[in-house]
């Protein structure tokens, strides 16, 4: 069956990119008894809605009215893939005329309780594969988007929808970027103009949210919820926003219920080795052209399990989707800007956040070796840093700290002959018992994605051989490194890395191990000879300014090594695991219990986050067992607090795969039980050729008091 098409239109700020070819679509299911329920579609001519608005200025641009017999895919796409949208989502989308037709001028979109199985990666993975049938989810559904068909930089969008009736419906309407532009999701940002959720079950309630800021897992979700006085899913409501440069409403049938502008949101990108991380500038993300995308989700984090055995299929009907442009007949010409044409309730308050991250920063060198305070239990403990040479007897460098007339101050002076380093080296720590030599940097992504080394050198003279490399230092020697591009002699630079190089660049058995850094800052040369000085060494973490409760590294920051206590072993596959803790917020041994013949791990929960667990010797390949599964007895002592959820996490080096506890079997409880995970479904986002930790631990932030044990953890390989 092939689409009639409809002729595009092309005005700007609005880009719209008509494919000239006829596809596959949708068609009415045969036999369908389905109507629109006496709510035939509205034909925009002669629509009072968009008549009131062109009052405004806002001129109609794009449209779908639905009103032809099957989709018109010049305007839509229809994608293919049971990847579960990064949420668990149990869906698999499709393009069947099952999941989506057109009739009397609405579109049908359906969810079906019904095993289907499709691509397990979404179309944009580079392993996508339209004809792979090797995730199966016990639903289906639609999911339609215009990218490389419309594109959208300011402007009104409005839907007029029916959302999806039910417990576990997610229904939505929004859009993401046509490019990239300043990264991967959700630095590019994200507008959702209408998130329902399980309407008739829960609250009476749509959701207007933004997405930007931190990379994964400490973004930001700006939202803010609209109540309505009966169920969403019984009537149709037009759903809108008006985009403008630095700002975006939310709208309920013309009802002004959010703002957000850009004093507000913000991303956070690299921008080179002299300025470093950045908020980029104030309008972006959403500065950028944008597509649409509307869909039914079914379960996910959000709205939670759906119920089952469902008496009928579950449809989200769409009347129409228009796009507007600001045309302020006041200008004579369409506002490039979106400005001019806005729909404002004044009652309506700023939806803001502070338009950058949080961050903590922490002086290693100023006028000399800083000396580091902590606050601890007891008291304070301090540590002085101070500087040292490397290298062999007869090609030392030379250094020393001088004073300089200028604004520096006195600086580090070094004198390199030949291949060698410096560094800043951690002290024993003040004498409070507990706590040792060495640092440890606590907040995970704050510092491997967001973390950087900044300081200002000046290159005095250097051989035109001269190469310097940046690093960090462990106790065990071991370390990660990333270079420097070196500035022209003579000059003050200010020089920003990424701790990420610096981590990235660690060879595979031994990386630096952020719990115990005895030199934060080392300078590495190879070379002939060269004359440089450095001030004003300094670390910086950054963070989301307001986490949600469920959101993993919510802070950051240096902390004094503690004394480790005794290691306690765990016989995984042959090899030795230690029993390993994150964020020193639960404390362990080795205890007898009743039910089993040797003793077990327990763990007991404090107040602070943490995610403890077992950590191999090294990054151990366990790709042998793919398609097998990781295993292991867990009991429940005490409970986590109410509303708190126990997880696992399978950790590789740089990726890692997290479930709930119960997807591996039965609810906790004080009894000893089983829970056995796939490691090629529920565990394939870690890479299984450098597994590194298996951690087990309630709601981040949420565990105080949680006693559990654990014992027989092991990973079996596929049986064949």
């Amino acid at each position: 069956m092939s689409f009639s098409l409809t002729r595009p239109h092309f005005f700007l700020p609005v880009t719209v990119l008509a494919a000239l070819i006829t596809l596959n679509g949708c068609v009415p299911e045969a036999g369908s008894d389905e109507s629109s329920q006496g709510e035939p579609g509205v034909n925009s001519s002669a629509d009072p809605h968009t008549n009131e608005l062109a009052k405004f200025g806002w001129n109609l641009i794009w449209q779908d009215e639905f009103d032809t017999s099957t989709l018109d895919r010049s305007k839509w796409n229809a994608e293919i893939d049971c990847w579960g949208g990064g949420n668990d989502e149990l869906q698999c989308y499709t393009d069947r005329p099952e999941n989506g037709f057109i009739r009397d001028g609405i579109l049908h979109m359906v969810a079906k309780e019904e095993d289907y199985s499709g691509p397990k990666f979404s179309e944009i993975h580079p392993q996508y594969d339209s004809s792979d049938k090797s995730k199966t989810s016990p639903f289906t559904s639609v999911r339609l988007q215009t990218k490389n068909k419309l594109s959208i930089r300011y402007g009104r969008v409005d839907i007029r929808a029916k959302v999806a009736p039910g417990e576990g419906m997610w229904s939505a309407f929004w859009m993401l970027p046509s490019d990239d532009v300043y990264g991967k999701w959700p630095a590019s940002g994200e507008i959702d103009i209408m998130e329902s959720l399980n309407p008739g079950i829960g609250a009476n309630e749509v959701h207007g949210t933004l997405h930007y800021g931190l990379p994964w897992p400490q973004w930001e979700n700006k939202v803010k919820a609209f109540h309505m006085d009966a169920n969403p899913a019984d009537n149709f409501h037009v759903y809108s926003i008006e985009w403008e440069a630095d700002e975006i409403r939310w709208y309920v049938d013309s009802k002004h219920y959010q703002t957000q502008s850009s004093a507000g949101w913000y991303n956070y990108i690299w921008q080179g080795q002299e300025q470093g991380f950045q908020v980029a500038n104030p309008a972006a993300p959403f500065d950028q052209d944008f597509y649409l995308i509307m869909n039914i989700a079914v379960g996910g984090n959000w709205p939670g399990e759906p119920d089952r055995n469902w008496p009928k299929d579950r449809k989200m009907l769409v009347d129409y989707v228009r796009v507007y442009q600001c045309q302020d007949d006041r200008q004579g010409s369409p506002q490039p800007d979106g400005k001019g044409c806005a729909t404002i309730d004044p009652k309506v308050t700023l939806n803001t956040d502070l338009g950058k991250p949080a961050s903590n920063q922490y002086m290693l060198y100023t006028d000399g070796p800083e000396t580091l305070s902590f606050p601890v239990q007891g008291g304070k403990v301090t540590n002085t840093l101070h500087t040292a040479v490397a290298g062999s007897a007869d090609d030392k460098a030379v250094q020393q700290h001088i004073e300089l007339s200028d604004h520096h101050g006195k600086v580090w002076d070094i004198k390199f002959k030949g291949s060698n380093s410096v560094a800043l080296l951690s002290n024993a720590s003040s004498s409070i018992a507990g706590y040792e030599k060495g640092l440890r940097f606590e907040g995970g992504t704050s510092w491997s994605k967001n973390g950087e080394v900044e300081f200002d050198l000046m290159v005095k003279n250097a051989s035109s051989d001269s190469r310097l490399l940046v690093s960090m230092a462990s106790d065990n020697d071991s370390k990660g490194s990333t270079a420097i591009d070196l500035p022209a002699p003579g000059k003050w630079q200010h020089v920003a890395l990424k701790v990420a190089d610096i981590l990235s660049s660690r060879a595979e058995q031994d990386g630096v191990d952020l719990s115990n850094v005895i030199s934060p800052f080392v300078l590495e040369y190879t070379g002939t000879n060269a004359h440089i000085q450095i001030d004003n060494i300094k670390l910086e973490c950054a963070y989301n300014s307001e986490p949600e409760s469920w959101q993993l590294d919510q802070s950051c920051g240096i902390s004094p090594r503690k004394t480790p206590a005794k290691p306690i072993f765990e016989k995984i596959n042959e090899q030795d695991w230690t029993v390993w803790d994150c964020c020193s917020g639960a404390e362990f041994s080795q205890v007898d219990d009743e039910q089993m013949t040797s003793q077990v791990v327990e763990f007991k929960f404090a107040n602070a986050p943490t995610a403890p667990g077992f950590i191999a010797p090294r990054p151990l390949d366990m790709s042998a067992y793919a398609g097998g599964t990781v295993e292991f007895d867990f009991k429940q002592i005490t409970p986590p607090p109410a509303g708190s959820t126990w997880y696992l996490k399978l950790e590789a080096d740089i990726s890692a795969a997290q479930v709930t506890l119960t997807d591996g079997g039965p609810t906790p409880n004080n009894e000893w039980q089983h829970y056995v995970f796939t490691l090629s479904s529920q565990m394939e986002n870690a890479d299984l050729s450098k597994i590194k930790r298996i951690l087990v631990f309630p709601d981040w932030g949420k565990a105080e008091g949680a006693v559990m044990r654990i014992d027989n953890v092991r990973f079996i390989p596929a049986k064949h």
